[in-house]
């Protein structure tokens, strides 16, 4: 199963979600680390400062016994159980805030730290109370008139955990804001940045349909080798047909001339009293045009930037084949959408709608109608006859060369072969409608340009 996404802005986007994901997990980190450590140095110096009053006041007696000026046990020291304590050891005696209310703190020796290796300042360590609350604890030493004496002074961990906590509950989210805002950022740079690739698209489009001869060469310097190489790639389809349709029109006439002399001997009294030479020739000449025409359509690259007003041409091949069937006394029903266009060669055009228009004059009873209208950036032409159609199982047949179903008529049976293949040619598509003896509708559906 392929995972990884197929287009080039799917990748981009893909890679970019990665990242912002990645670079936004590390800055979290990072950021919580920072404000841990913030935090922690805050309450660290509150400790240290309670520790370095309680230092400055204690003194000793006439006696040998410590004691400290009162009122050091102002808030918090003094609620008890609140985790803020403070305990003053020497050798024989030991001080407490009145918040350890008669318990003492047990103090673990604090881890090393080499953030200290170089300051005085002391290493914090992690402990808790009789009451099982996480505590944090600074220890400071002196000297008191020679006598070593240790202060320990707590604050409780939600001191530390709280604030962070409640930063943390509008960094994180703020996060995710920016990461949605850098991802929202970056599907604006991937359209504004492909955006020269859609407009190549459709120019290449407009070269396709034969609104433009070439891509424009204003492009991003990046497409520019691009554009360079699709124009001198059409420049060299155009030179190939060229001589591919000129070396054809040179065969035609050197294959009609004689073809045509021929005839004219044959059309000679007694030369051929049966006239089936003369009709084998016509069949000659049929099948000769027939291969000419695919030749010349499968040897045609450039077709796509042809251009066929689909009215004018459909009025005339008409108007033709009306006055050609005249004596039939057929009615004719044209409608064709104005300013219809189609992406097809004229001469192509007027060979595939004229062999299809006229075998429904050939084949009709009293009518014919054709309609040509645009839908779906497709010209359909609708021909319809009321003739005796043609049967569902033999739809199929016709459309291949010289097959003939009535051979009362006058005909090769390449009209509609060749037809579908020029039709096949432009990309469109050519389908048979009807029922034997209710007519037969033939549509035929090529790129609009």
């Amino acid at each position: 199963m392929r995972l990884a996404p197929t287009t080039i802005a799917g990748r981009l986007l893909l890679s970019a979600v990665l990242f912002v994901t990645a670079a936004l997990v590390v800055a979290g980190v990072v950021l919580a680390f920072i404000l841990h450590q913030v935090v922690s140095d805050q309450v660290d110096q509150r400790l240290q400062a309670q520790a370095a009053s309680l230092v400055a006041a204690l003194s000793i007696d006439a006696g040998g016994q410590m004691s400290i000026v009162p009122g050091l046990d102002g808030p918090p020291f003094d609620r008890r159980g609140s985790g803020w304590y403070w305990q003053i050891e020497a050798v024989d005696q030991t001080l407490q805030s009145r918040s350890l209310a008669g318990g003492s703190l047990k103090v673990p020796p604090p881890p090393f730290d080499w953030r200290h290796l170089f300051s005085n300042r002391p290493t914090a360590t992690d402990t808790s109370d009789s009451n099982g609350r996480s505590l944090h604890v600074i220890t400071v030493t002196s000297q008191l008139q020679g006598r070593p004496v240790t202060v320990n002074v707590s604050a409780p961990a939600a001191a530390i955990s709280g604030p962070l906590t409640r930063a943390l509950v509008w960094l994180l989210p703020s996060i995710g804001i920016l990461g949605l805002g850098l991802i929202f950022a970056t599907l604006l740079q991937i359209r504004v940045g492909l955006s020269p690739l859609r407009k190549l698209r459709l120019s290449l489009q407009d070269v396709r349909s034969g609104a433009s001869a070439r891509v424009p060469t204003a492009q991003p310097a990046e497409l520019m080798p691009v554009v360079a190489e699709l124009n001198a790639l059409i420049s060299e389809n155009e030179e190939r047909l060229a001589s591919a349709r000129l070396s054809l029109a040179n065969m035609a006439h050197s294959l009609k001339t004689p073809l045509a002399s021929l005839s004219l001997a044959l059309s000679e009294a007694g030369r051929d009293p049966t006239g089936a030479l003369q009709n084998l020739t016509g069949q000659i000449d049929t099948r000769i045009r027939h291969h000419l025409g695919r030749a010349r359509a499968d040897a045609g690259a450039g077709h796509g930037r042809s251009r066929t007003d689909v009215g004018s041409h459909l009025s005339d091949l008409t108007g033709i084949m009306d006055k050609i069937y005249r004596e039939r006394r057929i009615s004719l029903s044209f409608s064709v959408e104005p300013d219809l266009v189609a992406a097809c060669d004229e001469q192509d055009f007027d060979e595939l709608a004229g062999n299809l228009i006229d075998n429904a004059f050939k084949w009709a009873s009293t009518s014919v109608a054709v309609t040509a209208v645009k839908a779906s950036g497709k010209a359909v032409i609708t021909i319809t006859d009321d003739g005796e159609g043609i049967p569902q199982h033999a739809m199929s047949r016709v459309l291949q060369p010289g097959q003939r179903l009535d051979e009362t008529v006058p005909g090769h049976g390449f009209g509609l072969s060749v037809s579908q293949d020029l039709v096949s040619l432009y990309g469109g598509s050519l389908r048979l409608e009807g029922e034997q003896g209710q007519g037969l509708q033939v549509t035929i559906e090529l790129p609009a340009a």
